[in-house]
């Protein structure tokens, strides 16, 4: 274990070419970067003040909001600079247009069509969408996988994050998960709230 002043001031930074990442930081730049793999569908982006549907077309604010309301849930969050699911919000075709336009003119904001996930990963909390996290280290052009984890909502809350009340459990070569899940404040579960027993779950096709 290593504490995180440690990390965050010298490891990190040892390790990371922060000059590069930063390229990867805003998410309205996934569709161009990620093309060809599966990824949440973008309706609409705000970059720098410009409104623009998913293929990067612009839009008035009036098309922008009919768009979003075709659909039956969106997530609208930031795409630069997001941490702990801050700023995340869900919006439906119940809302009001002046909840779309509130949401339409924060500069670099992306919103997605919701996701699905799989059933057996949905057993276990099915309000968020429950995220996969591989930490890997690239070395001598190898890369390696030094941990992965699940992350899960709890209490109702739509998003998984650890800060924001989620479980993180770590996930086995094999793909069965560890005993214990924790949360932010280090404080150790075996089963979720919802009922699942971690260490008698495996996760679905790990191996892929």
């Amino acid at each position: 274990y290593c504490p995180d002043s440690l990390f965050y001031s010298i490891i990190d930074f040892h390790l990371s070419d922060y000059k590069v990442a930063t390229i990867f930081d805003d998410k309205n730049l996934y569709d161009t970067y990620f093309y060809d793999i599966l990824r949440p569908k973008t309706i609409i982006r705000n970059m720098d003040g410009i409104i623009m549907d998913g293929q990067y077309h612009k839009l008035s604010e009036t098309e922008a909001v009919e768009k979003c309301k075709l659909y039956k849930e969106v997530i609208c969050k930031p795409a630069i600079a997001m941490c702990g699911g801050k700023g995340i919000e869900f919006l439906s075709a119940m809302n009001s247009t002046a909840d779309f336009l509130k949401v339409l003119k924060k500069p670099n904001t992306i919103i997605q069509e919701v996701m699905g996930q799989h059933q057996h990963i949905k057993n276990i909390y099915p309000h968020s969408l429950n995220t996969i996290r591989i930490m890997t280290l690239i070395k001598d052009d190898e890369c390696i996988i030094l941990s992965s984890v699940i992350r899960m909502g709890t209490n109702g809350n739509k998003v998984d994050n650890v800060s924001s009340g989620g479980y993180a459990c770590g996930i086995r070569e094999d793909g069965s998960l560890r005993e214990y899940a924790y949360n932010n404040k280090g404080e150790s579960i075996t089963v979720h709230p919802q009922g699942a027993i971690f260490s008698e779950f495996q996760i679905p096709n790990f191996d892929e």
